[in-house]
């Protein structure tokens, strides 16, 4: 069956403008100017258009010779030739990615195929294999080409220019030409001698797919920017997936949490990580998931069982996600065919008014209770003290309201919750219909109820304010919560209500502890709770003494934290800076060449041993005696002190006692590899100054590993992004 091309397609790889030309100042012509992608273009006067007609046209691909199937033993079938020749030695023709045309040569990415290209070829009308030879005829996936590389002897042929593949399996073989790669209109010099071969998968990045790059003694898959010509070898064979993954959710969603079952259908072997992606249900439901930027829960061990739950946080309240399982497997990315749909619940009320109202208290779980009581400024909830300049230490701003070292709606629920201004409760009186405020006491818990307009309801709970010492309860007929503004002289003002129609605003001392009802502002940006992140410190920490054989002297927080449960940097093997935004990749690690043709292009310039040198990050930020730790030094953390398991402010971690009897704690706080921070509050890894010398030498760095109920000494990969706890030696 003859495959047609919409000539629409074609004409529109230019742009299609109508320009006024002037013949004659007195009567400009108007005319229609196509511009093409050779560079070219054609100019009709306007009145000699009768009409544009958008038609179809025999396609250039009509008629091309099928191959011959080929047995090599392996998994799929390969094609005896290359898609537009007509003999196995004959190169064929140089395609774009996703060209189904086989004709285009533009430069511009959104024709190979779509602005938003799909992940996989296979399948869609986009595969130039299928398009030209139908049946079970397609591109080959890049794992394919893996195993047709690892499972054959490959022969340079200098007579025929190209590679004799020969099997390892059955001692069948196909050729393979060189022809170098097409960049626009022309050949790349220098790569004639070269071959170029696409598969049908997306790489990591939308702008480029991968490829097989045949090159004088090598054989491998690289990514390549998808407008570029390449060589097609079809195979012929179904696509079977050697593994399928599902998601389901597990319960209701949280306010900022839900957890997701991701189950595995297959063979797990190969696998090197799974996980669940996430994001916000667009505008448009009906829009394609976006999984390179969608936020991941990631994990890199094999699961022993088939199913496996993940948590998911840091989500927002009362939106609506999408989400769905994923495993890697190779080169290959394997999705779940379906997605989950869920909505986060919600502690806000919506009023119609600039920011949504906490339904209770902080302190409370539900409006059948009261909530506690709190200080001025203190974002612990701790702080009993009759004097004022123990409360909100430092600040001298006239509102509190988002800041995380004295917000303390910030600091408990996090997100996008802070106390409310003086002014946003005179809008939420105001908007407040007056004669809704009624009184009601259910539960034993006291409050007035007020109506809006929109028909939805608040509560507050009245129950008086305690003393400085929090052991005398006031006017347990009065409700009085804290704002977010204070006086010139730092006097808080409240919100005090005495009666269903009596509603006032007063300042007073700072140390007085009464109710707080935080609002919800999606214009304040989110915050993890109890952890206001600042990575920015190249402060050293307190030294701790845990009473160590070698006498070493351990760092209270990370490199980049100022507090124990903090994270800090996130850093590559020998280099300084965080770089979250980038990604921590091979291509961008500092210490890697293509041009390097020993070790797999990681240099050996840093030596196997950074402490203390110019490519210790806790030694130049901190400097003086400060170090990265050892591999001998974390045995003798792990060894010598006891290790307890423990959550801090949300974060968990270890509480790590050493025979003094003193202690360190240790967040997990995952590490990045790519652009995915992997098993955050999960596990941790910290880096050594040592490298692993046992195996793939130069290529990894030995870390500390953290997780349930573990605690060992292992290596990751140089480019990825770990954490730091420094360390001081005895002199």
């Amino acid at each position: 069956m003859k495959k047609y091309i919409a000539i629409s397609l074609l004409f529109l790889i230019g742009v299609l403008s109508v320009q006024a030309q002037k013949k004659a100042p007195a009567k400009p012509a108007r005319t229609v100017i196509i511009n093409k992608t050779n560079g070219t273009s054609d100019s009709y006067v306007l009145s000699e258009v009768d009409s544009i007609t958008f038609g179809f046209s025999e396609s250039v691909i009509d008629n091309l010779p099928v191959p011959e199937k080929k047995d090599l033993g392996l998994s799929i079938e390969w094609a005896t030739f290359n898609l537009g020749a007509s003999s196995e030695y004959e190169a064929g023709t140089l395609v774009g990615w996703g060209d189904n045309t086989l004709d285009c040569k533009s430069q511009k990415l959104f024709y190979y195929p779509t602005k938003n290209p799909p992940s996989t070829l296979i399948g869609t009308d986009y595969d130039p294999a299928q398009v030209v030879f139908g049946d079970k005829w397609r591109m080959p996936t890049s794992h394919e080409f893996q195993e047709l590389i690892d499972s054959c002897t490959w022969v340079w042929d200098e007579d025929n220019k190209g590679y004799q593949v020969t099997s390892n399996v059955n001692g069948e073989s196909i050729f393979l030409p060189v022809a170098g790669y097409r960049n626009g209109e022309a050949v790349s010099e220098g790569t004639i001698l070269n071959g170029y071969y696409w598969t049908a998968m997306l790489s990591g990045t939308d702008t480029h797919a991968k490829a097989v790059v045949l090159e004088e003694g090598s054989t491998s898959v690289k990514s390549m920017e998808r407008y570029l010509g390449l060589l097609i070898r079809p195979v012929y064979g179904d696509y079977v997936v050697p593994l399928t993954v599902s998601a389901a959710q597990q319960g209701a969603a949280g306010y900022t949490n839900t957890s997701i079952k991701v189950s595995f259908t297959g063979d797990k072997k190969g696998m090197t990580s799974y996980g669940v992606a996430y994001e916000l249900v667009p505008n448009d439901p009906t829009t394609e998931f976006d999984f390179k930027s969608a936020s991941k829960v990631a994990k890199t061990d094999i699961p022993a069982l088939d199913d496996v739950t993940l948590d998911v946080k840091g989500l927002e309240e009362g939106k609506h996600y999408r989400a769905l399982a994923y495993a890697i497997l190779g080169s290959d990315t394997v999705k779940s065919r379906d997605m989950v749909l869920f909505t986060t619940d919600a502690r806000f009320v919506d009023l119609g008014l600039s920011v949504k109202w906490a339904k209770w208290n902080i302190g409370a779980e539900s409006t059948s209770e009261y909530g506690g009581y709190y200080g001025w400024g203190d974002i612990t909830g701790e702080v009993v003290s009759p004097y004022s300049n123990k409360y909100a230490v430092g600040n001298t701003s006239s509102s509190i309201a988002g800041n995380p070292k004295y917000d303390i709606a910030v600091a408990k629920w996090g997100g996008h919750w802070r106390l409310p201004t003086k002014a946003e409760y005179e809008e939420m009186v105001s908007a407040a219909v007056s004669a809704a405020w009624t009184y009601s006491e259910s539960g034993g818990v006291k409050k007035y109820i007020a109506t809006f307009s929109n028909g939805n309801k608040l509560e507050f709970p009245y129950d008086g304010y305690m003393n400085s010492s929090c052991t005398e309860k006031s006017y347990d007929t009065h409700g009085f919560y804290w704002t977010a503004a204070a006086t010139t002289n730092q006097m808080p003002y409240y919100f005090h209500m005495s009666g269903p129609r009596s509603r006032s605003y007063t300042s007073t001392e700072k140390y007085m502890h009464l109710f707080i009802r935080p609002v919800y502002d999606e214009g304040l940006p989110p915050v993890t709770p109890e952890d206001p992140q600042d990575d920015t410190t190249a402060e050293a920490s307190p030294a701790v003494d845990l009473g160590l054989y070698s006498g070493n002297l351990w760092a209270t927080y990370n490199v980049g934290a100022k507090k124990e449960t903090q994270s800090g940097v996130y850093v590559a093997w020998g280099e300084l800076e965080e770089k979250i935004s980038e990604g921590y990749f091979k291509e961008n690690y500092a210490y890697w060449s293509a041009d390097n043709p020993d070790h797999e292009g990681y240099s050996t310039a840093l030596g196997t041993n950074i402490a203390g040198t110019d490519y210790d990050i806790a030694h130049v930020r901190w400097k003086g005696d400060w170090q990265m730790p050892t591999d001998s030094d974390m045995k003798e953390l792990r060894d010598d002190c006891t290790w307890k398991a423990e959550t801090r402010s949300g974060v968990f971690g270890y509480k790590v006692t050493g025979p003094s009897g003193k202690s360190i704690f240790l967040p997990c706080a995952g590490y990045y590899n790519g652009k995915d921070l992997i098993s955050n509050n999960s596990e941790g890894n910290y880096w050594c100054s040592t490298m692993y010398m046992f195996a793939r030498e130069y290529q990894l760095g030995y870390a500390l590993s953290l997780g349930q109920d573990i605690h060992e000494l292992s290596r990751y990969s140089r480019k990825c992004g770990c954490t730091v706890r420094p360390v001081k030696h005895k002199k």
